[in-house]
């Protein structure tokens, strides 16, 4: 949400001010900056994720890369928005709206058959695992456990209301960018005044 690059740079506001640079144009600008690096290396996170799985349990790559196609246009389907949002919206939304647009487009994309291998692959039976899969605490095989289901509105609903209080925070034009900023001001200074 945009915490690492505002905090991280938090620090030196006044002196980037001071020698006349608008603070929040920078910030803007390494926001999409590090999108970019991040899609240059986060393209490839999904497919070395599968390929590693493949190696500790087969001893082979081999098997991950096969995935190599639905692994990529995972990840393409989570970068593109990512970068977009960086570089047009701010830094603030890039992980979460990339997310929310990109789950459901892999999950249809999915649920179609599309770039999925015919050969499906999991990880072997708990009996068959190596010692060193687990540390001191064991896994314990039971039955199934019961699960309360909810419907897909309740389970989405917390992640969609955080995108749009975000996203309704960096519309300038609403002005309820300064309702925020009054709430953080009172934030730090009741903050400040309990712990200085």
């Amino acid at each position: 949400m945009g915490i690492p690059i505002w905090g991280g740079f938090a620090p030196i506001r006044d002196i980037v001010t001071a020698d006349g640079i608008n603070f929040s144009k920078l910030i803007f600008d390494i926001g999409g900056f590090t999108a970019i690096l991040h899609f240059l290396v986060g393209f490839f996170v999904p497919l070395v994720i599968v390929s590693v799985m493949t190696k500790i349990t087969e001893g082979s790559y081999k098997k991950g890369l096969q995935i190599w196609p639905l692994a990529l246009f995972a990840s393409l389907v989570f970068t593109v928005p990512y970068v977009l949002i960086a570089n047009f919206v701010g830094p603030e939304l890039p992980s979460l709206l990339g997310a929310l647009i990109s789950i459901p487009i892999f999950i249809y994309v999915i649920s179609k058959g599309f770039l999925v291998p015919k050969e499906t692959w999991d990880f072997p039976s708990h009996d068959k695992w190596s010692s060193d899969w687990e540390g001191v605490i064991k896994v314990e095989q039971k039955g199934t456990s019961k699960t309360q289901k909810i419907s897909v509105f309740k389970a989405w609903l917390p992640y969609v209301l955080i995108a749009l209080i975000l996203l309704i925070g960096r519309l300038q034009n609403i002005r309820v960018n300064s309702y925020f900023e009054i709430l953080e001001y009172c934030m730090e200074q009741y903050i400040w005044n309990k712990y200085k």
